[in-house]
């Protein structure tokens, strides 16, 4: 799943603020597999490069947090992409909030990727924040909700009422943030597909902005879920 954001990159530009790989900490074989996936389809060089950071954490805190805020902010080089690969095998409570705003909204040409055990055991509002992918190609996996994604765009607003009405009676937060997912995930591929830069540009933009506010406290997920089903257009397969 993670080749065909990065293979996508170069035709549309689309690169999420931060992916979170699940499982593959200290596993040098996926390491090496990742940095040529970087180095080969995002240009970014992963040696000697000021532009690419890379650490391994038993336990990133809050001071982690906060030299990764630091780093962050300086200046890229016009037309360069930066990137920050934190693998961890833990992470503080203080240090997840402190990273908050940081993977929110990035300095110009930032992106992170975070590789940890389980997401499971991560913050909800930081969850929403990473866009979990995983390393090897596991299409197969999540076809259902993938499936209702896809659905759902080729939907009126009325259908699409109707295809998320589980969702919204049982108020299930974390189907959700899935359902988001799945559905930025098939706007990307659709828009690679298209090779068209912006075609889908404000929709990805209005997912994000919605997986954000599902974690505000007393949100309402039925209004979240009817919003998105009333601004995103309806895409009809050729």
């Amino acid at each position: 799943m993670i080749q065909k954001f990065f293979g996508a990159y170069k035709q549309t530009g689309a690169l999420h603020h931060a992916y979170l790989l699940e499982g593959v900490s200290g596993d040098s074989g996926a390491l090496e597999k990742l940095f040529s996936l970087i180095e080969s389809k995002l240009g970014v060089k992963t040696v000697g490069n000021p532009d690419f950071w890379y650490k391994e954490f038993e336990t990133f805190g809050i001071g982690d947090s906060r030299d990764i805020k630091n780093l962050q902010a300086r200046n890229v080089a016009e037309g360069a992409l930066r990137l920050f690969v934190i693998d961890a095998k833990s992470f503080t409570t203080e240090a997840q909030n402190a990273l908050l705003k940081v993977f929110e909204e990035p300095a110009d040409s930032t992106h992170f990727i975070v590789i940890f055990p389980n997401k499971d055991v991560l913050l909800p509002t930081l969850r929403s924040r990473l866009f979990a992918v995983g390393f090897e190609d596991l299409d197969t996996q999540g076809d259902e909700t993938k499936n209702l994604a896809r659905k759902f765009l080729e939907s009126t607003p009325p259908e699409r009422f109707e295809l998320l009405k589980s969702i919204v009676e049982e108020k299930d937060k974390d189907s959700a943030i899935s359902f988001l997912n799945n559905l930025e995930e098939v706007l990307y591929e659709m828009q690679n597909a298209e090779g068209a830069r912006e075609a889908y540009g404000d929709a990805l933009r209005e997912i994000i902005e919605c997986k954000k506010y599902l974690n505000a406290r007393g949100v309402s997920i039925k209004m979240i879920l009817e919003n998105i089903s009333l601004v995103l257009p309806v895409v009809r397969n050729n």
